[in-house]
């Protein structure tokens, strides 16, 4: 799936470029250095070590080993860029931006997470991005 979208993207973006009347792009380099250091009192699950994650608390004594830990970690760290392109169709909008958060198989790892790729022209956007729909599945239950 994420290669679909990176390759609709990508075409999108090739596509536009040819249409363009003038070449006048505008391209911003964003990001941020973060760095977290801690000790954790009690236990806490080893994947979210440096994070409050309330559903990684231990839920019987020593399920994740014994009492206190210090950490470090620059997981927060991210990079994004931007570009702007006047084409004969309207404004082409190009966005990536990656973390080091590590998801799914890389949890509890410095790995490469992206956050945006993702081209809009007009009101057409394709590739990955942030929505209004979200998972529910995510949440906590209440009730």
């Amino acid at each position: 799936m994420k290669k679909l979208l990176l390759t609709l993207t990508a075409g999108v973006f090739f596509l536009c470029l040819n249409a363009q009347e003038e070449k006048k792009t505008s391209f911003e380099i964003s990001g941020q250095i973060m760095t977290d250091a801690g000790y954790n009192f009690n236990q806490v699950n080893p994947d979210y070590f440096d994070v409050m994650r309330p559903t990684q608390l231990p839920a019987y004594r020593n399920q994740y080993g014994t009492d206190g830990n210090v950490y470090f970690g620059v997981r927060q760290s991210m990079i994004g860029f931007k570009s702007f392109t006047q084409t004969r169709y309207g404004e082409l909008m190009t966005r990536f931006a990656f973390d080091l958060y590590g998801v799914g198989p890389d949890a509890g790892r410095t790995a490469f997470h992206m956050l945006y790729a993702y081209a809009e022209l007009g009101m057409l956007g394709v590739g990955h991005n942030w929505s209004l729909f979200c998972d529910f599945d995510g949440f906590p239950e209440y009730g």
